[in-house]
């Protein structure tokens, strides 16, 4: 099932295996769309996906394999980076399926969390107002807060390391 509505009824037992569904988005926090925006405008860490064999329920069937992946700064790129990285799973499970014959499955609890749906002119506003304002910190941060560090050295064997006798090289005014 690729972009499809959603399926029910004898269709899903057209198949010995069932109907894989592959979904961007891990349907235990994220279902509906558009995939990968709601995760960068909730600003969570990891933006995941699911791929599942359906069964009547939405978004309930037998779960074949689940991964995630760092959540971007920004909804086109987080999105485009969920597409090529998960396409890596589907195509490794086809293999895997292919050389052994075995699905390995295991069954997904009734989900109940938040269908969203795609954003409105308020959420966008909203998306672009967060965007702007880490833009802002980052340069910010980029002008008036310095990260200084400096090379220490030393020339010893390890075992007789003492962190005291190090030797700084100095920095070049404004580096």
């Amino acid at each position: 099932r690729g972009c499809s509505n959603i399926l029910k009824g004898n269709l899903l037992n057209s198949s010995k295996y069932g109907i894989l569904s592959f979904h961007h988005g891990d349907n235990r926090k994220f279902r509906g769309l558009p995939s990968g925006f709601w995760e960068v405008y909730n600003n969570v860490s990891q933006t995941g996906f699911t791929l599942q064999i359906l069964d009547e329920q939405i978004d309930n069937g037998f779960i074949v394999k689940r991964g995630n992946y760092p959540t971007q700064n920004f909804y086109l790129l987080n999105q485009k980076i969920l597409y090529e990285r998960s396409n890596f799973y589907i195509k490794n499970f086809f293999i895997k399926f292919y050389n052994y014959n075995f699905l390995n499955k295991e069954k997904e609890l009734n989900n109940y969390s938040k269908i969203y749906k795609f954003p409105s002119f308020y959420h966008s506003i909203i998306y672009i107002y967060k965007i702007l304002l880490k833009k802002l910190n980052n340069s910010f941060h980029k002008f008036f807060i310095r990260n200084e560090w400096s090379v220490l050295f030393l020339s010893a064997s390890f075992k007789n390391l003492n962190f005291n006798k190090f030797t700084e090289i100095k920095n070049f005014k404004g580096t």
